[in-house]
């Protein structure tokens, strides 16, 4: 059986599987997130007041998210490292696993993620300049909004600082350890800028 993670009969499983077998408490879920295949959603955890609401909160959070390095759907890396945690033969084992399996089956094929393009380290400090030349990436407020929309296994290991090019390089560098992590942080701010004088150039300099 397939069918899409979207479809309320799939998350009404896994939610039931969730309050059957899962220690859903907020700080047992952070310490389940340790797991690399699940580390990148670790710091921005639904917290709620009952058990029912954050069964469906975890599932509406991880559905529609995916590692930017491998495409894997955050809600079946979640289910994976469930099943895991559990002895092959508890049944709370099988049932995580079953679901994942459909879900694996069941999601729309991701393409392939687009790397990089090649990038001259020598250009970076030239980079940097062109995205201080958008008011996008100069302005405190709208930085941190171009930050923010970046996949969150990015955003969480930026390493802010106060300066606002030594802010700027951070958000470069962090973004360059990531197989797309430049093209999505110029997608965001090209759909901040529009066609602006400071995009056309930062584009061109890019290819």
């Amino acid at each position: 059986m397939t069918t899409n993670p979207t479809d309320p009969d799939f998350q009404r499983r896994v939610r039931e599987a969730l309050l059957d077998c899962a220690d859903l408490r907020y700080q047992s879920l952070r310490a389940l997130f340790v797991d690399q295949r699940i580390a990148p959603w670790r710091n921005g955890l639904p917290q709620t007041d009952s058990n029912q609401a954050q069964a469906q909160a975890m599932i509406g959070y991880l559905y529609k998210q995916n590692r930017a390095d491998t495409g894997e759907n955050a809600l079946k890396l979640f289910l994976q490292v469930l099943s895991d945690h559990f002895d092959p033969m508890d049944n709370c084992h099988q049932q995580f696993k079953v679901l994942a399996a459909e879900l694996d089956t069941s999601a729309t094929p991701q393409p392939p993620i687009p790397k990089n393009p090649p990038f001259d380290p020598s250009k970076k400090f030239q980079l940097i300049d062109l995205l201080l030349a958008c008011g996008t990436m100069s302005n405190f407020n709208d930085r941190n909004a171009v930050v923010a929309d970046l996949p969150s296994e990015i955003s969480s290991n930026i390493k802010r600082s106060d300066g606002t090019k030594m802010d700027v390089r951070n958000i470069v560098d962090t973004c360059l350890k990531y197989p797309n992590g430049l093209n999505e942080l110029v997608k965001i701010i090209r759909y901040y800028e529009g066609g602006s004088t400071a995009m056309q150039q930062l584009a061109e300099f890019l290819g």
